[in-house]
């Protein structure tokens, strides 16, 4: 079965890139008879804060499969500042804020590209199996994993050198990856399978195999790791799972062809995107019930929340919906590169 037999392929074309955001900072007079040494140490503190500032902006990397690129979206300003040329229909997307990289799977490369993103350039392409989907990146950046659709396996990678580390058989057809916020564990949905592998992130074997429903495609933790989601494409429901227990706890319909799911800073809402609805179902996860659904773009994919905004990736609309996460209204769109996916931890804020 095709790994994006869930997308219409299409041909590409390139978008147009524009460059980096600068911000031009006015430069304060020297004072008289200052040492010189003491100029150069506030000089180097100042630079050095406001580098700091510069990268917790927050910054969506959209992947666009279609234009064989990412689109860089500056959030305060909700406009693209950069487009990034990576490998062949690139799918999946993992920021990494401590390290300042941005891991992008290519299934049609077999690769992973690697883009720094204080300056916005792939800085080192991977070999990653015959159809790297999913990807995700520890919390602290040290390791990179890669859910290898066709070959039935998560590859490792070490998160600073890009040093392959290893493999990690898991079910057929591997996903969506999400690393437990405490780096020990990481979960792959195995769409073929109806399952999702649990995997110690420290012996790099499959520990447990949790439940899912029919062909799970992406999986999204809460704040603290307590609670798992599954979404599941054909069945058109969401899977709550206890992490601690491995058990299913509830299982919640949502659109047709749900595809990708995001949960809030506090936890008490998860956001699924439905593919064949063009609309986004809103749970509470607290009663585990559908509480909103919300009109979107043509074929949403990829979602992620920042604050109190709701980002959803629309594969048919080239664009990206900016929701709001408190009224659950659509307050405008960003257009992007061409058929454009976001499938992950597409925003990198600390």
């Amino acid at each position: 079965m095709n790994l994006c037999s869930e997308v219409v392929m299409q041909p590409g074309r390139v978008g147009a890139a524009k460059g980096p955001l600068r911000r031009r900072w006015p430069r304060a007079p020297a004072a008289r008879g200052a040492p010189r040494a003491l100029l150069r140490a506030i000089a180097a503190a100042v630079g050095a804060a406001l580098s700091s500032l510069a990268l917790a902006a927050p910054f969506a990397y959209i992947t666009n499969q279609g234009s064989n690129d990412v689109s860089v979206i500056d959030l305060a300003e909700r406009k693209v500042v950069a487009t990034v040329p990576v490998g062949k229909a690139p799918a999946g997307i993992a920021v990494s804020f401590p390290t300042s990289r941005a891991f992008v799977s290519n299934p049609e490369s077999k690769s992973v590209s690697v883009i720094d993103t204080a300056s916005n350039q792939v800085v080192d392409t991977l070999p990653a199996g015959d159809g790297p989907v999913g990807i995700a990146v520890s919390p602290d950046g040290s390791r990179v994993w890669v859910a290898d659709w066709f070959n039935n396996r998560v590859l490792v990678y070490d998160g600073s050198s890009h040093r392959a580390l290893g493999t990690v058989p898991v079910g057929k057809a591997p996903a969506g990856i999400v690393v437990h916020p405490d780096g020990g564990r990481v979960y792959v949905a195995n769409r073929d399978s109806n399952s999702v592998s649990m995997i110690d992130a420290g012996t790099l074997r499959v520990t447990r195999e949790l439940p899912a429903g029919n062909h799970p495609f992406a999986v999204a933790l809460d704040p603290r790791g307590t609670r798992l989601y599954v979404v599941n494409v054909y069945s058109d429901d969401v899977s709550v799972v206890d992490t601690a227990g491995g058990t299913l706890i509830a299982t919640v319909p949502v659109g047709r062809s749900p595809y990708g799911a995001a949960v809030d800073a506090d936890g008490k809402k998860v956001f699924v995107t439905n593919q064949h609805a063009d609309s986004v179902s809103v749970i509470d996860a607290r009663s585990h019930t559908l509480v909103a659904t919300v009109p979107v773009g043509g074929y949403p994919e990829g979602i992620a929340v920042h604050g109190d905004r709701v980002y959803v990736v629309c594969w048919m609309d080239d664009s990206v919906a900016v929701m709001d996460a408190r009224t659950f209204q659509v307050l405008e769109t960003v257009d992007t590169g061409r058929n454009s996916r976001g499938f992950g931890q597409f925003i990198g804020a600390p």
